[in-house]
C-alpha cells in the first residue's frame, strides 16, 4: 500500500519502502550505518520505479477504456442522429412524394457502410 502522496503520484518516503519491503519479508535493518543506508536508498529507488511503472500501466490502460468508451459513445450518437433524420423524411414523404422516402432509405443505408 502507497502512502497518500505516493498514491496521487509523488514519490514514496524512506518510511514507506521500510514498510513495504517488511510486508514483502525483506529484511530492513535500521542501524544507521551507511551500508543500510545504502540499502535502504536502493529499495527507496527500486520502489519509486515500480510505483511508476505502475502509473505508467495504469495510464494506458485507462486511456484503452477511455478509447473504448468514447467510440461506442460516437456511434450510439451518430446512430440516433442518422435515424432521427430518417425519419424527418419518412414524416416528409407522407405529405408529399416519395422523394422523403428515397431520403430516408438513403440516410439508414449510410450506417451500413
Amino acid at each position: 500500500m502507497l502512502s497518500k502522496q505516493s498514491a496521487q503520484g509523488g514519490s514514496m518516503n524512506r518510511e514507506d519502502v521500510i514498510r513495504m519491503a517488511r510486508e514483502a519479508d525483506i529484511h530492513v535493518s535500521e542501524n544507521n550505518s551507511f551500508a543500510d543506508d545504502m540499502y535502504i536508498s536502493t529499495l527507496y529507488r527500486f520502489a519509486n520505479v515500480v510505483a511508476a511503472a505502475e502509473r505508467e500501466a495504469l495510464k494506458e490502460n485507462m486511456n484503452r477504456e477511455f478509447e473504448k468508451f468514447f467510440s461506442a459513445a460516437v456511434k450510439a450518437v451518430r446512430e440516433a442522429e442518422r435515424e432521427a433524420c430518417a425519419k424527418v423524411c419518412d414524416a416528409w414523404s407522407k405529405r408529399s412524394d416519395d422523394v422523403g422516402g428515397y431520403c430516408a432509405a438513403e440516410i439508414r443505408a449510410r450506417g451500413n457502410t
